[in-house]
């Protein structure tokens, strides 16, 4: 299943979108439900044997990068928000993001996939690095520039001045 088929990627393609201020809408509200799907993927799967090696590593700093390091942004830009329209802000948001997510259903439905299906089978046990990276990424080119795009977004939030 390849990154396009994760609606953690769309969301994080729209945190950038936001980020450099071409979208007005914020994607808080989607970070927050990838954070919960997080903490139930989590612990139904607490069973589950983690291999200890770089490919988990490389997953874990994936995560991090795309769930939590938006959102560690996002939280510190909406709390000097001092806008008196957030409340009206974050309800645009939250239709525009449901769009997307409808959008999201019926491109995983028109490719015979499931969101069952992509959220049961995301996790698999690799034991090459190439093997992830043929699975989740159409080509190592598109592997580089979304790893090197990830480097840089995590590289400006993590030193912006809050």
């Amino acid at each position: 299943m390849y990154w396009f088929h994760l609606f953690s990627y769309w969301i994080y393609i729209f945190f950038i979108l936001y980020y450099f201020n071409f979208i007005s809408f914020n994607p808080i509200i989607p970070f927050i439900f990838t954070i919960l799907r997080d903490i139930l993927f989590l612990f139904f799967n607490i069973k589950s044997n983690f291999e200890n090696n770089h490919i988990t590593l490389f997953k874990i700093f994936m995560i991090i990068s795309v769930h939590y390091i938006p959102l560690y942004y996002l939280y510190n830009k909406y709390k000097k928000n001092k806008n008196k329209n957030k409340f009206i802000n974050i309800i645009k948001s939250a239709l525009f993001y449901l769009l997307l997510f409808i959008i999201y259903l019926i491109y995983i439905y028109n490719n015979n996939l499931n969101v069952l299906y992509l959220f049961n089978n995301i996790e698999k046990p690799y034991i090459y690095f190439k093997n992830y990276i043929n699975t989740r990424f159409t080509s190592y080119t598109q592997f580089i520039i979304w790893f090197i795009l990830i480097l840089y977004m995590n590289y400006k939030i993590l030193n912006k001045k809050y």
